[in-house]
């Protein structure tokens, strides 16, 4: 599916945890209107976090071509925690996205 002339938006509700504390909880909205090209890379919310985020966009290219209206997501950033921890402790900040999807009445 290359062309999202279909898609009226995408809307992401997210919500970030760390399991050692760091990222206090927080929530986010994001909305995107797509039109040729789909692209959802979330960053990391941990400041110190190296080659982190979130990548959806495959799972939200596969509900889109399933015609679903929402999907549930989850995901661990598989990121370094920081500079000196590289190749030693992933950062694993937790993020819980519900993912909206709007379709145009064409």
């Amino acid at each position: 599916m290359n062309n999202y002339d279909n898609i009226d938006f995408i809307k992401l509700e997210l919500k970030f945890s760390d399991p050692d504390g760091m990222v206090k909880p927080s929530y986010k909205t994001k909305e995107y209107h797509p039109s040729k090209h789909l692209i959802l890379k979330i960053d990391c919310p941990r400041i110190s976090c190296i080659n982190g985020g979130f990548d959806i966009t495959s799972e939200v290219k596969e509900a889109l071509l399933n015609n679903e209206n929402v999907v549930n997501l989850t995901s661990s950033c598989q990121g370094w925690q920081d500079s000196r921890r590289i190749n030693k402790n992933r950062c694993l900040c937790h993020m819980s996205c519900n993912v909206t999807l709007g379709y145009t009445n064409t």
